[in-house]
């Protein structure tokens, strides 16, 4: 077991296969790619070909926390996710103001260079906020290059945005901001947290994660921390756009996760008549990393392309899905 942790009391006993949890059947062959976009040269990490998902990442990671997801989905989708602005491969170009306005003008800009139509658009965390932005400001071709959105945990509502973004508060904040670069151990014990069940936590990957947000991720974070009340403020307006923007909506939540409120999947599910909720029980804030092939799963019938042959049978689980009709 990973980092000797031991399994919370009530944690599934039937899980996945271990090589299926983080490491896909498949192992795509990924391409980094810089682009400019609105002033910002981006950087994407891409690979397969066919439908496109487009991935945007929370303030703790980069466009890498996708990567156990993606090994999953195998090669049968171009898979593009975008490094934001001052997170991994994204320098953040000399007088960027870091609001959510200005994310998601990015977002737009990348959407509209790479994105063909019919885009399947993932959001998680803070990821949800830009994408929510770019849909609610943007109409045009951008928009119209997306066809479904599908929703990760994150901040939907404000009492999630004042417990997700809790860290950006003075204490945990500057615990965090101040990591020295070689302070793997604080890292992974700040994500281990948003995990349900610690023996799914795979320590390989997040180092990988860690040296691809250390460089810049920290600074990012103190220059977003003033922005937070502003977000925060924008949320009843972000989910309003939803009304605007017609297509499809999915929520693929981690059920055990405390950090997006209270009962958030429910209070969306009212607002928001005709979305998919699907929640994932025993899955924590990150279900693409915790629960990778339950969330390929339901992307792939999302999406409606055939799943290829797993290199392994799948294994039952009680990560099943159910769902708020």
């Amino acid at each position: 077991m990973p980092g000797g942790a031991s399994p919370p009391a009530g944690a599934p006993s039937v899980r996945f296969l271990p090589a299926t949890r983080s490491r896909g059947p498949v192992e795509p062959e990924t391409e980094e790619v810089t682009r400019e976009v609105a002033g910002q040269a981006a950087h994407f990490l891409e690979d397969g070909a066919g439908p496109t998902l487009f991935f945007v990442h929370d303030l703790l990671e980069t466009a890498v926390g996708f990567a156990p997801l993606v090994r999953e989905l195998g090669p049968r989708y171009r898979k593009i996710r975008i490094d934001l602005p001052g997170f991994g491969g994204t320098r953040v170009a000399e007088g960027w103001d870091y609001s959510l306005a200005s994310y998601a003008e990015v977002l737009q800009a990348a959407l509209r260079e790479t994105a063909s139509r019919d885009a399947t658009l993932i959001l998680h965390g803070f990821g949800a906020l830009v994408g929510l932005r770019a849909l609610s400001e943007d109409v045009g071709e951008a928009a119209r290059r997306v066809s479904r959105v599908v929703l990760l945990n994150g901040p939907l509502y404000q009492d999630g945005a004042s417990g997700l973004l809790g860290f950006l508060r003075p204490g945990p904040f500057e615990a965090l901001t101040t990591l020295p670069p070689s302070d793997l151990p604080s890292y992974r014990r700040r994500l281990l947290r948003r995990f349900f069940d610690p023996t799914y936590f795979d320590e390989r990957h997040v180092d990988e994660l860690y040296q691809s947000w250390r460089a810049s991720g920290p600074q990012t974070l103190r220059r977003i921390a003033p922005k937070l009340g502003e977000m925060r403020g924008q949320l009843p307006k972000l989910r309003a756009s939803l009304e605007r923007w017609t297509g499809p909506v999915h929520l693929l939540w981690g059920e055990e996760d405390p950090f997006s409120g209270r009962d958030p999947a429910n209070r969306f599910k009212k607002e928001v008549p005709r979305a998919k909720v699907l929640l994932f029980p025993d899955v924590g804030y990150l279900p693409h990393e915790e629960a990778p092939r339950a969330v390929s799963d339901q992307l792939r019938k999302i999406v409606r392309v055939a799943r290829p042959p797993a290199a392994l049978p799948p294994a039952k689980s009680s990560k099943d899905p159910t769902a708020l009709l």
